[in-house]
């Protein structure tokens, strides 16, 4: 005559069923005794990365606003430049006060009386 207790795969699923029962709070109480220094030792090192990068973050701002200032400085010193050169050409081709000509005439042209 076969065993009851191991030819019976009912029996074997409730045997198992009570055995997880019974060792799972014995296992969870185990496993959150390690695992909640582990979690605590993960989060500080997340938080120690996220300190270094905000300040390599910052880090890169800076630069970054250096090198747009600096660009900004010689874009400036360029306009101004343009312009010094603009006024320089605008006095040589300017008329002077004296001289009524039209531009574009010879002084030895013939005026056009109206």
């Amino acid at each position: 005559m076969p065993n009851p207790f191991t030819s019976n795969d009912k029996l074997k699923g409730f045997a198992t069923g009570v055995e997880i029962s019974l060792l799972t709070p014995l296992v969870l109480t185990a496993l959150s005794t390690f695992a909640r220094p582990a979690a605590r030792a993960a989060i500080k090192a997340g938080l120690v990365l996220y300190e270094r990068g905000r300040e390599k973050i910052a880090e890169a701002n800076e630069v970054i606003e250096d090198l747009v200032a600096e660009a900004r400085a010689e874009l400036e010193e360029s306009r101004a430049e343009l312009n010094e050169t603009m006024t320089e050409t605008e006095d040589y081709a300017s008329p002077s006060a004296d001289d009524n000509r039209p531009m574009g005439t010879k002084p030895d042209s013939p005026r056009s009386e109206a």
